[in-house]
């Protein structure tokens, strides 16, 4: 087809693609105003190692940023955070399908987005989240701390109760005034510095663990807090409705040339050629207005068109049959 032939249908066919255009985007929007409107709300987060000690006490590595996230999107925490913003006939499945918990990459930064129909709601649990997660890991942590502390200080309370009898079995030897009173004290002299060199390094070991503790607090701070966002996210009217006009255009323009295609009809000298491969002597217009012509057209009005026509096709058929008179 030529550049002419595309013009034309496009012409012909303008109606059905504008109808389609229309019908789209009319029902694109439509549907679209009559969707609940989403809301997101979102949050970035630091994630914060505490000190070496901590980090290899845990075994923190360069993916501890994902642990995070991964931790935070876990179906507990979110449970967690809908019961702490007093949502508890919510479906939890479906919350999660409105949690998106991203890293960044090549940072200790987590971007938290919540999506909610109130924009109040999607905040709330945003910010709540990054608590209940902080709660877990920290209680996490103590409990940790908490039994080799236990273990600890019942080894100390051990060696603290050795230590007192042999004191005091040592001051009874020192009121002894034998030769067998002083080889056991001197027996128990060894035993003593044994022991408080036991207690002294248990101790250590104590006092380093509970420092250790201090430091390991805080483990997610918050960069950014979330605030409710009342231009909603979904549904997006104008794009939904722009969309839907341009494939509706399409539509259109696909059944005007899938229609031309199927059409076979004649309808103009071109198709004539087409259909018989033969060539066109000229072309008689049909009169469709006023009363039909009476008599000869070249003689009633010899100027018309309809007459010109005629004489056009009787010079083709001379110049036609020139070598076969």
């Amino acid at each position: 087809m030529e550049l002419r032939q595309y013009w034309e249908l496009l012409r012909k066919w303008l109606w059905l693609i504008i109808l389609t255009t229309l019908v789209a985007g009319a029902a694109a929007f439509v549907f679209s105003i009559r969707q609940t409107p989403v809301y997101q709300s979102s949050t970035r987060l630091l994630v914060t190692q505490g000190s070496e000690e901590v980090s290899d006490l845990f075994g923190a590595n360069s993916k501890v940023t994902g642990t995070f996230a991964n931790v935070l999107s876990s179906r507990s925490m979110i449970e967690a955070a809908a019961q702490r913003v007093g949502l508890t006939d919510i479906d939890i499945d479906q919350l999660e399908d409105q949690i998106t918990v991203q890293p960044l990459r090549d940072t200790q930064l987590i971007d938290l987005r919540v999506e909610h129909i109130s924009p109040e709601i999607a905040a709330d649990l945003a910010n709540a989240l990054p608590v209940v997660f902080s709660e877990f890991y920290t209680q996490q942590q103590t409990a940790r701390f908490q039994e080799s502390k236990r273990v600890l200080q019942k080894e100390l309370d051990q060696l603290d109760t050795t230590l007192q009898a042999l004191e005091v079995e040592m001051q009874n030897l020192r009121e002894a005034n034998d030769v067998e009173a002083d080889s056991q004290r001197s027996v128990l002299q060894l035993q003593l510095s044994q022991l408080r060199s036991s207690y002294s390094n248990t101790l250590s070991q104590l006092e380093s663990i509970q420092l250790t503790e201090a430091k390991a607090l805080d483990t997610l701070a918050v960069v950014d807090v979330a605030k409710p966002d009342y231009q909603p996210i979904r549904p997006r009217v104008l794009m939904n409705t722009l969309l839907a006009a341009i494939v509706g255009a399409m539509i259109g323009l696909g059944a005007a040339f899938l229609i031309e295609y199927l059409d076979d009809t004649v309808k103009n000298p071109d198709d004539v050629g087409r259909v018989t491969g033969l060539s066109t002597l000229g072309v008689i217009a049909r009169q469709k207005n006023g009363r039909p012509e009476q008599g000869l057209v070249a003689v009633e009005n010899p100027r018309s068109p309809v007459a010109e026509a005629y004489r056009t096709i009787r010079t083709s058929i001379q110049f036609s049959s020139i070598d076969k008179p």
